[in-house]
């Protein structure tokens, strides 16, 4: 098969480059590369490196993104135990029995809802710093020097 052949030129290749980041991070030259892998000149180990770096930033991204999904899908599920804790009517309860007021009506228990709504605020938290919706915006300042030149003519200067 042709596609066969281009697989298993290209899994030796990819390892080979991957060889070359790693001997450019030991602090070996293009040259020192090319000859040590068998590139055919520096600007082929500078190739290697540069579309391996790239590959392992694309693929670096790709996982980046999965795990972010990821992230929303578990926030996502908190989200939606959370709302049912809040809609959810709390009683009191003491020794195991439900408390009441002195008509029989049991007692209405807060504490529950609170903690949700507390848990809903960090949920909401970490969805804003995981989605980078609380990132601090950059001022830029600028200054501008004006000098002035006395008793000298600026003729001379020019």
């Amino acid at each position: 098969m042709p596609g066969m052949t281009e697989v298993a030129r290209q899994v030796p290749a990819a390892e080979r480059a991957a060889r070359a980041v790693e001997l450019k991070a030991q602090g070996f030259t293009y040259e020192e590369i090319a000859v040590q892998l068998g590139y055919a000149s520096k600007a082929g180990a500078y190739v290697a490196v540069v579309r391996a770096l790239k590959l392992a930033n694309e693929k670096s991204a790709e996982l980046g993104k999965h795990y972010r999904d990821l992230e929303l899908a578990k926030l996502d599920a908190l989200e939606s135990e959370l709302w049912g804790v809040i809609r959810a009517r709390h009683l009191v309860a003491q020794n195991g029995e439900i408390v009441r007021d002195p008509d029989g009506n049991p007692l209405t228990d807060s504490r529950p809802k609170v903690d949700a709504v507390e848990a809903m605020v960090k949920v909401s938290a970490r969805r804003a710093r995981l989605l980078g919706l609380d990132q601090s915006t950059d001022t830029q300042v600028g200054v501008q020097v004006n000098y002035l030149v006395q008793g000298t003519d600026l003729s001379d200067y020019q």
